[in-house]
């Protein structure tokens, strides 16, 4: 896919990593707005990044795993903020995911 949708747009890729039937949610610890708050894990896409590359260098330093992404799930417009694109996406090697940054519970 595309850096950015028409309009230019930032693009924030999240990872749905699926394991034993169930979907990692990571909760925020900054910004305040949004501390607290559950999320997949991901982040912005960085000029001239691929959302894989975008999604695989995030999960790294969030969680401190690498991935394999995999299928496209969803696009959605975040309204002031960019659009979210969501990728399958899974461990490689059995790893477990680290809190690391931005992040207090998984």
């Amino acid at each position: 896919m595309n850096q950015t949708p028409d309009g230019g747009q930032p693009v924030i890729v999240a990872a749905a990593l699926v394991r034993d039937r169930a979907v990692l949610l990571a909760r925020r610890t900054r910004p305040k707005s949004t501390a607290g708050m559950w999320e997949m894990p991901g982040g912005k896409v960085e000029p001239g990044e691929t959302d894989t590359q975008a999604l695989q260098r995030e999960i790294t330093e969030e969680l401190g795993v690498a991935i394999e992404v995999g299928g496209f799930v969803a696009e959605h417009p975040i309204p002031g903020v960019g659009t979210l694109r969501v990728y399958l996406a899974g461990i490689l090697d059995d790893a477990e995911p680290r809190l690391l940054d931005h992040h207090d519970q998984l």
